[in-house]
């Protein structure tokens, strides 16, 4: 100790020793008590050990291994992570363990190529795991995990991997497999599962009882009656142009249908639909099924079915319906009563005409339109929209300025048009998101003071400083930006209402209303260091340092 200090000054010059503190004022200096708050406050940027920053295995071998953590807080922090119960499991060969493009996505990895045909696979998994991917097995080994807890199953391996009866958990609730499967193997238990293998013929007791949702590809044999249990959700997906679906032959107590595009033209029997009391939601509709569908119908989803059709005309479309979607309408040209007045969530395709008002009906709150180089007037907007969201595809000439202030019922915005400006926004907008190409701007004058928070996609911010401090622009202000935002643009000239700015999953908070920026990462309970300036953040988006926090960069821990 310096002769010139002053014994009350020890603990100050302790902690400033031990931590490197360099920020202390002279009044924290004096005031111990202040040195400790500001401490505190800081705290995350000091809970960092070898020059890295915790994650789930760190934590858990230091907290598991060590005497030394006796803070309170880091000590509770320390526990939070090291009890996570979420942790995932990779299991591959000794190739794929060396990439770590594949192992820095999960906490344990098991190299099969060093596991022994006695070896227990159950006495491998550590209790925490609740996820098992296996990408890799041997013919030497058994799979049997029955002694473990997971609650999730992602199977991609080939027919090296048999599935027998009692092999899995009880805990299984989801599984993914590519394999071929005997009946009564999976334990009933497991409510969703995603089903693929191109020689399966599906019997009775291939599935379990307890399943409610299946997303089923088709390769080479169809559905047979009973084959099914009592789903709630059925997702069917097609490989083979021969591949034909009776509806007579699924469960009456599906809730949601789920065609996709590939079995156009090969369903039969769809008078048999109007059986099924519970179906709520049906994906890939046509419309020549309407009049089959039963009163419970309130989502309908069309797919690319309107060939032979160049209107729909009014009273086609049932009543009962509130979210309609057409995926790609075509030539289909719209007209008044074309949409029921029962819609509240509507969105439009592919259309190639003028929007003419009228055509949506009053009572819409959500409405998304994607427009093939046509237009539309803000006449056409109904006063009850709440979320508006519009894309147009190639060049619009007729669209270069749109004065969207006349609709106050807008809380949600989306727009992605070339070479447009919007002059005016909704007067009660909270959500913004702009993807404008052609060197789109967005003048921050312009904005809203109702606005919460901004996205920019190929769009830049400019700050006319001269309205900076008006009272009609944003307060509090979340801004989510591309990964290129900050090549051209500088954090620092960030209007001060921004206070979070997001990219991808990373997260920047403004520290005390000043240009200094913290950076938080939600995987973990533990957060980032300062951002103090633009050149820094361009090293972490350059180096990938923000990807590495988020996807666990070389934590995995091998178990062998």
């Amino acid at each position: 100790m310096n002769i010139n200090n002053n014994i009350q000054d020890l603990p100050y010059l302790l902690i400033s020793k031990i931590l490197s503190f360099k920020e202390l004022t002279v009044l924290d200096s004096i005031c111990f008590s202040l040195t400790s708050k500001k401490l505190y406050n800081n705290r995350d940027k000091y809970l960092i050990f070898n020059d890295h920053q915790l994650t789930h295995a760190k934590a858990q071998l230091i907290y598991n291994r060590s005497n030394h953590v006796t803070l309170r807080s880091y000590t509770k922090q320390f526990q939070q992570i090291s009890d996570i119960q979420s942790c995932k499991l990779l299991i591959c060969d000794h190739q794929t363990s060396l990439k770590k493009e594949y192992t820095n996505l999960y906490d344990y990895t098991i190299d099969i190529t060093n596991m022994k045909n006695t070896d227990n696979l159950s006495e491998k998994i550590p209790l925490n795991v609740k996820c098992i991917h296996v990408l890799n097995w041997s013919d030497d080994c058994i799979f049997n995990i029955s002694d473990s807890s997971i609650s999730e199953l992602f199977i991609v391996t080939g027919n090296k991997l048999k599935i027998i009866s009692g092999s899995l958990p009880n805990t299984l609730e989801k599984i993914t497999i590519y394999n071929r499967l005997n009946d009564y193997v999976l334990p009933n238990s497991v409510r969703t599962m995603k089903f693929d293998c191109r020689n399966q013929q599906f019997i009775s007791g291939l599935f379990p009882q307890s399943l409610e949702s299946l997303e089923l590809a088709m390769h080479l044999h169809p559905l047979v009656e009973n084959s099914l249990p009592n789903l709630k959700s059925l997702h069917l997906s097609s490989y083979n142009p021969t591949s034909i679906v009776n509806i007579g032959n699924l469960p009456t107590s599906l809730q949601t249908l789920v065609f996709e595009y590939g079995y156009f033209g090969r369903i039969e029997n769809i008078s048999a639909i109007s059986q099924f009391q519970r179906l709520t939601t049906i994906e890939g509709c046509r419309l020549e099924w309407v009049a089959s569908l039963p009163p419970s119908v309130t989502s309908l989803k069309f797919s690319a079915c309107f060939q032979d059709t160049n209107n729909i005309e009014p009273g086609v479309i049932p009543s009962t319906i509130t979210n309609l979607y057409f995926a790609d309408i075509g030539k289909v040209k719209l007209q008044s009563g074309s949409i029921p007045s029962s819609v509240r969530k509507l969105t439009i395709l592919g259309y190639k005409y003028d929007l003419e008002a009228g055509v949506i009906p009053i009572g819409v709150k959500e409405f998304y339109i994607l427009l093939r180089s046509a237009i539309f007037t803000v006449e056409c907007i109904p006063s009850t929209v709440e979320s508006l969201k519009i894309t147009i595809f190639l060049n619009c000439h007729r669209f270069k300025s749109v004065d969207l202030h006349s609709l106050p019922s807008i809380k949600k915005l989306s727009l992605g048009i070339r070479n447009t400006k919007i002059s005016k926004f909704p007067p009660n907008l909270e959500s913004l998101k702009f993807k404008l190409s052609g060197d789109a701007e967005l003048l921050y004058s312009s904005l809203p003071s109702t606005l919460k928070e901004l996205t920019l996609i190929y769009t830049k911010l400019i700050i006319d400083s001269w309205n900076v401090g008006a009272h009609h622009q944003p307060k509090r202000l979340i801004m989510k930006v591309d990964s290129f935002y900050f090549n051209e643009n500088r954090l620092e000239d960030l209007p001060i209402s921004v206070e979070i700015v997001k990219i991808s999953n990373a997260e920047f908070r403004r520290c005390n209303s000043s240009c200094l920026f913290i950076g938080h990462n939600r995987e973990y309970p533990v957060n980032g260091g300062f951002i103090e300036s633009t050149e820094q953040l361009r090293d972490l988006l350059y180096y990938k340092v923000l990807e590495r926090n988020i996807n666990n960069h070389l934590i995995s821990s091998f178990i062998t």
